[in-house]
């Protein structure tokens, strides 16, 4: 059984200098027939095809692995063999590859061949970085708070209140939180209107 350290530190088998990498991330562990990753309890997560692993997760040739927000070219350290049969079961026999390091300039190096593979950044407006409510929470309250000195703002208000609420279940928070104070603004303006 082999072992193919990934993590921030120097002493990893690939060294990736981003800081949404934890010292000692993951490891990818190579049996007789597969390749198994395992979270090395990392700050940040691993994911395999966008989903988080809480166990070992057995890797598959085109599997997408990515630690944090960086894109591991795993399959570039690793070399998958000839299939056999037998028994009417298929074996693959693999074989790992050398160590490899990472540069600081965000390429990947092979120690014996002069390989360089980018490591490519997640874009931070995948679905699970934006909060959809909590936009349209805050464009609502921002309508209310400036229409609240008609009785329309006070009602916008309301609708942007329930949406921004909403929005607060989701992450990242801060428009949703930005909506919720415009609406309760423009609701108390309208109420001070309509009572004076």
């Amino acid at each position: 059984m082999k072992q193919l350290k990934i993590g921030r530190n120097q002493d990893n088998d690939i060294v990736i200098d981003d800081t949404s990498v934890s010292r000692h991330h993951a490891t990818i562990i190579q049996t007789n027939n597969s390749f198994i990753v395992c979270d090395n309890s990392s700050s940040n997560g691993t994911f395999v095809n966008g989903q988080r692993i809480e166990d070992d997760t057995v890797l598959k040739q085109n599997d997408k692995l990515t630690l944090g927000t960086v894109q591991v070219p795993w399959i570039n350290y690793v070399s998958f063999g000839e299939n056999k049969k037998s028994n009417g079961t298929e074996t693959i026999i693999e074989e790992a590859a050398k160590p490899a390091r990472v540069a600081e300039s965000g390429h990947v190096q092979n120690q014996n061949v002069q390989q360089h593979v980018i490591v490519q950044q997640i874009s931070n407006t995948s679905n699970e970085n934006t909060n959809g409510l909590g936009v349209a929470g805050f464009v609502i309250g921002l309508i209310s708070f400036l229409g609240s000195f008609i009785v329309i703002g006070g009602i916008l208000g309301i609708v942007g209140l329930v949406i921004s609420c909403a929005g607060l279940f989701k992450s990242p928070r801060g428009l949703a939180i930005a909506g919720l104070v415009l609406s309760l603004l423009s609701i108390a303006i309208a109420m001070l209107v309509v009572n004076s």
